[in-house]
């Protein structure tokens, strides 16, 4: 059994997938990331730095509305992948809603990856959570 570990991001269009990516790789350089409202990523990316692999996803709801094509292209990839260990839906804790694009994105992942395998595997990340002093600073 390796000791390799790969985990697929997904999640919505400036959640911090990337960034996320880059924490967990301890990269600052591995996935590019900015506060631009437009989506960054554009294509499923895969970086491995040690024995981790993190595959960084293109953003739902992203400004240019490429949801399908994203999920085509997300999916397409994803399948190609033989090792993949789990999934993290990073999610925005500011969000109030469980909204209905992320429950479509859970659909699809169950739809198109061996469920059984991956229901133990799948956690999520909740990103951009300030407490009052940090959000104030922000602002």
């Amino acid at each position: 059994m390796s000791d390799h570990i790969e985990i697929l991001l997904i999640g919505k269009t400036g959640h911090g997938k990337s960034q996320l990516g880059n924490f967990l790789l301890q990269d600052q350089n591995a996935f590019v990331v900015s506060s631009n409202p437009e989506s960054e990523t554009h294509l499923t990316e895969k970086k491995t730095v040690g024995n981790v692999t993190i595959i960084d996803s293109p953003g739902l709801l992203d400004s240019k509305h490429r949801d399908n094509e994203h999920y085509k292209q997300m999916i397409t990839s994803i399948k190609c992948l033989t090792k993949l260990n789990g999934i993290l839906i990073v999610v925005n804790s500011q969000e109030t809603r469980f909204s209905s694009d992320l429950q479509e994105m859970i659909k699809i992942i169950c739809n198109n990856f061996n469920y059984e395998t991956m229901k133990n595997n799948i956690g999520f990340v909740f990103t951009k959570f300030y407490g009052k002093s940090e959000k104030k600073k922000k602002k």
